[in-house]
């Protein structure tokens, strides 16, 4: 394969690459599109720790790289011209790195799965956050086929970490409903066909208090705990 042919194929693959994570990733987490859950977690547990850790050495580093990069650039001023236009991709080739996995800031870490037999559907939650900092983030919860695999993204809340492990789905078989929630309150509840209760708005307060504080979780009104 020539240069030329490579050079085509990493160009191919750094575009697939973005497309996937802005087109695919993104879109799936925030709910815009379906997509495939396992995909999407392993794009993440794939590039949110690398794309989190370059952008950590970018902010250490952000005035040696230049420095570095211009003496390599007056370096190849004293060679050849091809020199030089290999260095100047070389310079570029981190923070072109750092735009394709932007989307990747933003880890996916899986929590729940429960299958529903009588809907023939799998329901699953997840704890999306930055990979660098993971205290605080929202709690996600996914509505997939039988399999567990092609999901839609149904329901997001902000929470903190370890509140997550709290949140559970569960299903009442005697009302035919899923509830998203725990410790008697329940910000999201829904039938098979319908949603039921959406309490995002008040749900969102409840949650741990600051890890330094010894404060109980507050308890608002929530308006989904009187659900039918």
């Amino acid at each position: 394969m020539s240069r030329k042919h490579l050079k085509i194929l990493g160009l191919c693959s750094l575009a697939v690459l973005f497309a996937f994570g802005l087109l695919g990733y993104s879109a799936f987490t925030s709910g815009g599109l379906p997509g495939i859950y396992p995909l999407a977690a392993l794009y993440s547990r794939l590039f949110s720790p690398l794309v989190s850790l370059m952008m950590l050495l970018s902010f250490q580093w952000w005035v040696l790289l230049p420095a570095i990069g211009f003496s390599i650039g007056l370096l190849a001023l004293y060679t050849r011209r091809r020199q030089l236009r290999t260095a100047f991709f070389a310079l570029l080739v981190w923070p072109v790195l750092i735009v394709l996995l932007l989307p990747a800031m933003v880890g996916l870490s899986s929590g729940q799965r429960l299958a529903v037999e009588p809907w023939g559907r799998v329901y699953r939650t997840a704890y999306s956050s930055l990979w660098i900092d993971d205290n605080y983030g929202d709690v996600l919860l996914f509505g997939c086929d039988r399999t567990g695999n092609f999901c839609k993204r149904l329901y997001k809340h902000y929470s903190v970490a370890g509140a997550e492990s709290t949140i559970l789905i569960t299903y009442d078989a005697e009302k035919d409903q899923l509830k998203l929630g725990g410790d008697g309150q329940f910000p999201y509840v829904r039938s098979q066909t319908e949603v039921i209760c959406n309490a995002s708005a008040n749900y969102s307060k409840f949650v741990s208090p600051p890890p330094d504080s010894n404060a109980s979780p507050t308890k608002p009104a929530d308006p989904c705990s009187t659900a039918p």
